[in-house]
């Protein structure tokens, strides 16, 4: 018995870079790509602020 569909067995075609939808489309996903690193990594900062904040508050 198989376990996946037939059609999964062929490579999908690579895109075509030099069409400027896909280049759009390509540089659209990474803007947003860039955009949801730099939210992570504010909300990583800003979880590490408040973590060093209890710290401090519960020394003191």
């Amino acid at each position: 018995m198989r376990r996946h569909h037939r059609w999964d067995d062929e490579e999908p075609p690579e895109p075509d870079l030099s069409d400027p939808t896909t280049a759009a489309a390509m540089d659209r996903a990474a803007r947003d790509v860039r955009r949801v690193k730099l939210f992570h990594a504010a909300l990583v900062l800003l979880g590490a602020g408040l973590l060093g904040l209890a710290l401090v508050l519960r020394v003191t």
